[in-house]
Formats: structure tokens, C-alpha cells, sequence
């Protein structure tokens, strides 16, 4: 039995696993609350495995070896000092962020709560959906990639297929349905991550070549980060963002505790950075000096398939498979419920729990149908790397929610006006910034600037509306006075 064949079968029986826990997952959804946060139930050891889960996603894997392999120890400050950080900030904040959400089940809903308007909720739901829309199709781009390279499918065949299978069953089980294949899938992109690190230490090694090898991958600027200038930008970009990816935050929202939220997202967060991040900046990195010709979002199944050998490439295979689906199923459900939730009913002030549940899930189908119809369709043209393109998703995620979710959490005197003047301003700053930047006019990462103008404008906002209620406090009030009677 040739690779191809061990690996379609091997895929196709994971596929049908993952669907029927699933699907299955449906008989324990009857409220809102079960669809959106699991019933706010989830141990220590569920949560780790679908934090970490949807934590190594198909960037993680395949964007960060291809873009490692080109860029190698560059890739440290442009990635991964920011996401360290940003896991370590997440880590500190998860108590605070459990207590300000203990009666939410979503971060619009908490926003709302925190600054008592519905505005802010809808502004908040709006800018995440808009974001982990571009963020679904490079998950969905990762996969179409992966499984052209490796069985010979089209990619627009690859990305109908899968995307079918995840919206199914994301739609039904909710966060249920995430958690539990996630766990699933835990174990096979680890084991995968790991049994390919292996293989490219001991092919280095036996084949005699130098770690030092290869124009450019031992240095810590170069090529696409030219100075630490740029570098700070891209960290900083990665850091904010990781803090703030509501899917990690959604699972805050699902332990029944704050130890539970702390060992869940501490653990997690280890697990993450220390078992995935650090070897894949070997892989990507050995790749390149084992075989210089295997570049881009390609290189790593590229590997396997030359130097794994049936049984280990169609496991590691099946791993990144695992990756890409662990992710895009908890994009999808956030974009389901903060659209259905948080826009939808928000907006028709429907509160009935029935009604929040079947528009969570419509939501969910409608968005999820329209994220595949759109990848298939961009498939056609020539795709930008994988890293790149979710870039665009990170940065604008960290300018419209940073601020106001986590400066709104640390100081009281932030206010509605502040958190939707800092949305607002944040995201058009980063746009202006980031049109400067890929015209030649900067060399500053947009980020920067927006980080500044969003607190500003938070500052300015809150500032504006304590002004407002002194003035009101202060009003002088006309009470009636008795009228004389003239006899």
C-alpha cells in the first residue's frame, strides 16, 4: 500500500470519527447556554485539551514551518516573543476575565455588560466576526494545501469537502461538539508535531549537515524583517492578539471556577508554546537546510511525503489535518453565536433563550456555508502564505478589542464612549497605517500607531462622558414653587 492510499483511508476514517462525536455531541444541547459555553462545565483536563487544540491551529503548524523555513531564527521576534507574551498576559488576566463574565456567555456580551450599552456589544460582535471571517479561509486555504499536496485533490474539492464536515457538526453540538473533538484531535497533532521533529533532527544528523546551514536562517533579521523596529511591530501585533482571540477567551467563559480557568489556561498555555512552537521552528528550519527547494505552506507535507515513510507520513498527516480542524471549528462557533447572540438578537432585543439558540445556530450554518464558498472561490487565483494572510486577522482583532476588553477590565473610569471610540479609531489607524506601510511610505509596523490612538481615544471618550454626568449631577433643578393667593 503506496502513502496516498494509507493516508485517504486513514483521513477518510478520522473524518467519519470526528463527525460522529460530533454530531452526537446534540443530544446535550438544550439551552443557550450548553450551545455557547458548554454549560459553563468544563474541567481542568477538557479545557487544557481544547485550549491547547484550538490553539495549534493550521497557522500554527503549516504557516509557522513554511514561513520558518524561509526566514528561520527571524521568525523569533517577529512571532514568537509576541505570542509568548500574549499567552502569558492571557494566563494573568484569565481570573479577572472569569469574574467580569461570570453571567456572559460571550466576549460582546461581556463588553456590553461591563459598559451597560448595547452598543458596545454589537460593535465588539461585529469587529470579531469580521476578523475570524478572513481568519476561517486561511484555516480552510491551510487544509485545501495540504491535502492537494499530499493525495493529488483539487484544492476547491479539499475545502468543500472539509468545510462541510465542520460546519455539520459545529452547528449542531456547539461548543459541545468543539470541545469533545477537540480533545480527540489533541492527541494527534501533538503526537504528529512531535514524530516529525524527530525525523528532521535525526535526517539532519545522518545526512551531515549544519544547523548553521543556509543564507539567512541563522540570523534574527532578515529578509521580511529587516529591523527590530519592524520586528517590535509584528510581536507586538502577535501578542495583542493572542491575548484578546475570543475562542481562547470563550473558554474562560466555560469553567465553572476560577481554578479551573487558571489550570486551563496555564496548562494550555505551557503545553502550547513549549510542545508546538519550539519544535516547529526546528522543523521549519531543518526543512530548509535538509532540502532548500521545499519552501512556503508546502514545505512541511512535502517533507513527509519525500523522507517520512508510509506509516510515519501518514500519521503526522493526519496530525495537520487534526491541526486545521481543532481550529476552524472554534472559529466557526464564535462567529455563529456572537453573530446570532450579539447582533441579531441584540438588535431585535429579543432575550428568549429558545430564540438565542436557534439564531446561534443558523448563524453558525449561514456563516460557516459563506466561509467555504469564499475560500473555494478565492482557491482559483494564487494564494498568499498562509502566516500572511491571518496576520491581517491577528492585527485587526488586537486594534478593535485589546483596548476596551482589557483596559475596560483593569480601570473603572473607562466608559461606552471611550470602548467604541477605541474600536472605531483603532481599526481605521491600523488600515491607514498598514496601506503606508505595504506602499513603501513607513516602515512601521501599523500596530504601533494604533495601539497609542486607541487608548487615546479611550481616554478621550471616557473623559468626555465623566464630563458629561458631572454636568448633569450639577444641574440646578427648578422645584415648584407655591403660588401666592392674592385675597
Amino acid at each position: 500500500m503506496n502513502l496516498q492510499t494509507a493516508f485517504t483511508i486513514l483521513v477518510a476514517i478520522y473524518f467519519v470519527l470526528i463527525l460522529i462525536v460530533g454530531l452526537r455531541s446534540n443530544k446535550k444541547i438544550t439551552t443557550s447556554s450548553d450551545y455557547s459555553v458548554a454549560g459553563r462545565n468544563m474541567g481542568p483536563v477538557l479545557g487544557t485539551m481544547t485550549f491547547t487544540a484550538t490553539y495549534v491551529s493550521a497557522l500554527t503548524v503549516i504557516g509557522l514551518v513554511g514561513s520558518a523555513n524561509g526566514m528561520g531564527l527571524a521568525l523569533v521576534p517577529y512571532t514568537f516573543l509576541g505570542l509568548g507574551c500574549g499567552l502569558l498576559f492571557l494566563v494573568l488576566m484569565s481570573s479577572r476575565v472569569h469574574r467580569a463574565g461570570r453571567t456572559s456567555e460571550s466576549v460582546p456580551e461581556l463588553l456590553g455588560k461591563r459598559y451597560g450599552d448595547s452598543s458596545v456589544r454589537v460593535t465588539s460582535a461585529g469587529t470579531i466576526v469580521i476578523a475570524y471571517f478572513v481568519y476561517l479561509i486561511a484555516q480552510l486555504f491551510a487544509v485545501g494545501i495540504l491535502l492537494s499536496t499530499t493525495i493529488g485533490f483539487e484544492v476547491w474539492a479539499v475545502i468543500l469537502v472539509v468545510g462541510t464536515i465542520f460546519v455539520l457538526y459545529t452547528l449542531t453540538g456547539g461548543m459541545q461538539a468543539v470541545a469533545r473533538t477537540d480533545a480527540y484531535q489533541l492527541v494527534v497533532l501533538v503526537a504528529a508535531v512531535l514524530i516529525t521533529l524527530v525525523l528532521v533532527i535525526t535526517k539532519v544528523g545522518s545526512d551531515g549537515l549544519s544547523w548553521s546551514d543556509g543564507p539567512g536562517l541563522s540570523q534574527f533579521l532578515g529578509g521580511p524583517v529587516p529591523t527590530w523596529m519592524l520586528a517590535f511591530g509584528w510581536g507586538l501585533s502577535w501578542g495583542l492578539g493572542v491575548a484578546c482571540m475570543p475562542n481562547y477567551l470563550q473558554r474562560i467563559l466555560s469553567c465553572p471556577d476560577v481554578r479551573t480557568t487558571r489550570l486551563v489556561l496555564g496548562w494550555g498555555s505551557a503545553i502550547s508554546f513549549w510542545l508546538v512552537n519550539a519544535p516547529i521552528l526546528v522543523i521549519g528550519i531543518g526543512i530548509a537546510i535538509i532540502d532548500p527547494s521545499m519552501t512556503g505552506d508546502s514545505a512541511l507535507p512535502s517533507f513527509l511525503l519525500t523522507h517520512g515513510g508510509t506509516i510515519i507520513a501518514a500519521i503526522a498527516l493526519t496530525g495537520l489535518i487534526s491541526a486545521v480542524m481543532s481550529t476552524t471549528d472554534s472559529l466557526l462557533h464564535v462567529m455563529g453565536v456572537y453573530f446570532g447572540r450579539d447582533i441579531v438578537c441584540t438588535l431585535r432585543k429579543t432575550a428568549d433563550d429558545a430564540t438565542a439558540l436557534k439564531l446561534s445556530r443558523i448563524s453558525t450554518g449561514v456563516i460557516g456555508a459563506l466561509a467555504v464558498a469564499t475560500a473555494t472561490f478565492m482557491s482559483f487565483s494564487p494564494l498568499p502564505l498562509i502566516l500572511t494572510f491571518a496576520s491581517y486577522a491577528v492585527s485587526l482583532l488586537a486594534a478593535g478589542l485589546f483596548v476596551p476588553l482589557f483596559i475596560g477590565l483593569l480601570w473603572q473610569g473607562a466608559s461606552k464612549t471611550g470602548a467604541v471610540a477605541s474600536m472605531v479609531v483603532g481599526v481605521i489607524v491600523l488600515i491607514v497605517f498598514e496601506v503606508l506601510r505595504k506602499q513603501g511610505v513607513i516602515e512601521l509596523h501599523g500596530i504601533v500607531p494604533t495601539l497609542v490612538c486607541a487608548i487615546i481615544a479611550m481616554v478621550v471618550g471616557s473623559w468626555w462622558d465623566g464630563r458629561r454626568v458631572e454636568a448633569t449631577a450639577t444641574e440646578p433643578t427648578t422645584a415648584e414653587q407655591p403660588v401666592a393667593s392674592t385675597v
